[in-house]
């Protein structure tokens, strides 16, 4: 994986309607590999915050820039004047995929808790059932750890 500055990555600037220009001054800013885009996974959007906030704990400076495209409606790239914070970013993400375990962890929980306060009782016993867990937790505000994990497995 490289890195490359933004006037790289999207080179034909006046192909593309944007705020930014070709002489602006964040075309030789480099563009950090996390992005996140209105449809995206959970791992992007995790990796995304990370990034956001490693920089900002560092006080590294950066911009969010958002296109616009009709499949994701909008995705959301990192910049960065910085190649040494930007390269650092794809260090970690070439040796292993989450930037913040702990970020990515609690976004699954928050994910998976929804899905499941979202399915009628009926769609609940049965998971519990098929999983193994009682299908008394049904009723319980939050999936029980083989039902969870049983709706991780669907939702990956």
């Amino acid at each position: 994986m490289n890195l490359f500055q933004l006037k790289d990555w999207v080179p034909d600037w006046e192909a593309t309607p944007s705020a930014l220009d070709s002489e602006g001054p964040q075309e030789d800013w480099y563009v950090v590999p996390v992005s996140r885009s209105k449809y995206g996974e959970l791992l992007d959007d995790s990796n995304f915050r990370a990034a956001a906030g490693i920089f900002q704990d560092e006080g590294i400076e950066y911009d969010i820039l958002r296109f616009h495209h009709w499949t994701v409606r909008w995705i959301d790239v990192l910049i960065t004047p910085d190649a040494k914070a930007a390269e650092r970013i794809r260090a970690k993400l070439e040796d292993y995929p989450a930037l913040d375990d702990d970020d990515f962890a609690e976004a699954e929980q928050c994910e998976i808790v929804e899905y499941w306060s979202g399915l009628c009782l009926a769609e609940r016993v049965n998971i519990c059932g098929e999983s193994g867990d009682s299908i008394f937790a049904a009723r319980r505000d939050a999936p029980p750890r083989n039902a969870f994990q049983a709706i991780r497995a669907l939702r990956s």
